[in-house]
């Protein structure tokens, strides 16, 4: 009798877990979402700079090749007037070597992306395509930018004189000219190669010192490290600044702009230093890493595998785990 007793039982709580398992609803974690969105985002690095006047500097070759005109008579030039063209052997066929593997990598991760969605390929191989392509327009930009640095021009008007005649070829730091004036004082400032590598003549700086602040431009960047292995910067300030030689001044310098995805701030849930979102995935949790890139105004941007459109949990996601059945509020 204890024997059908116990099988008895056995049978009611085996039932009463099937019905509990199929009751998934009445499991679920009541949440409320967001929508992921695309927008550019700006990266702002602050440095330390040091006014100088440029009452006489020296223009030396930025890399190694072979010494091109237009060389301008030697006497009096203009600021901004090209005083030679330094062509590096072996760069066009190198970018266009680079331009060749961007594309390809770009090809290779749309495909494996689609098969990747259609469930015949990994999450790892698709990722590592993504590092592929990223590092091979890493490696571009290297070299445009490389290629970009090729002029040399005068950064204030002077008397300009020729250390070197056209047509030889000279080694980085080589000499190529002298000009002699006085000038608007100009800011060098020091950042890491990492950093010089991706700024350009021309972005925007902020500048702040003395009890002034106010705009200038990045007129040059270094394509070498100094002893310290880090690349001299020289930026201009605006014109009625009232700054003077020698000081040390704050300046903020603006990377070029990227797109990134950005979602509410209380989306993003920390694992220890890991950061991550939960997508609702027809109803039940999906957990992606991601990589935060800045915050402002209540607004998180990030880097991750997520497409523009997704819905991401911004309430109660502390309470969730990959495939936890969701009941989205409205």
């Amino acid at each position: 009798m204890k024997h059908i007793v116990h099988r008895f039982l056995r049978a009611v709580i085996l039932s009463l877990i099937t019905m509990l398992a199929w009751a998934v609803p009445a499991w679920a974690v009541p949440v409320t979402v967001g929508t992921v969105r695309v927008a550019p985002y700006v990266k702002h690095l602050g440095f330390l700079g040091q006014v100088k006047s440029a009452g006489r500097i020296t223009l030396s070759a930025p890399m190694t090749g072979l010494v091109m005109g237009p060389f301008v008579p030697a006497g009096m030039v203009r600021a901004g007037v090209i005083i030679a063209r330094i062509a590096p052997p072996g760069l066009p066929a190198q970018l266009h070597a680079a331009e060749a593997q961007v594309r390809f990598a770009h090809q290779t991760l749309q495909r494996d992306q689609r098969l990747f969605r259609s469930g015949n390929l990994s999450a790892a191989t698709v990722s590592s395509d993504t590092n592929i392509w990223k590092q091979a327009v890493a490696s571009l930009r290297a070299l445009q930018a490389e290629a970009a640095s090729q002029t040399l021009t005068a950064p204030f008007a002077g008397s300009l004189d020729y250390l070197i005649a056209p047509g030889g070829i000279v080694a980085a730091g080589t000499a190529i000219a002298r000009l002699s004036g006085r000038g608007h004082p100009w800011i060098r400032v020091l950042v890491p190669p990492s950093t010089a590598l991706r700024l350009k003549a021309g972005g925007d700086a902020t500048i702040r010192g003395g009890g002034w602040h106010g705009q200038g431009s990045i007129t040059s960047v270094g394509r070498s490290a100094r002893r310290s292995g880090l690349v001299s910067i020289v930026v201009a300030p605006s014109p009625d600044d009232d700054l003077l030689p020698g000081e040390w001044v704050s300046v903020v310098l603006d990377l070029p702009p990227r797109t990134a995805f950005v979602v509410p701030l209380g989306a993003v849930v920390m694992h220890g230093s890991a950061a991550m979102v939960f997508v609702d995935n027809d109803g039940k949790a999906r957990e992606v890493a991601v990589d935060i890139l800045g915050v402002h105004g209540g607004e998180v941007w990030i880097d991750g595998e997520l497409h523009p459109g997704d819905r991401v949990v911004v309430r109660g996601s502390t309470r969730l785990d990959a495939r936890s059945p969701l009941e989205i509020s409205p």
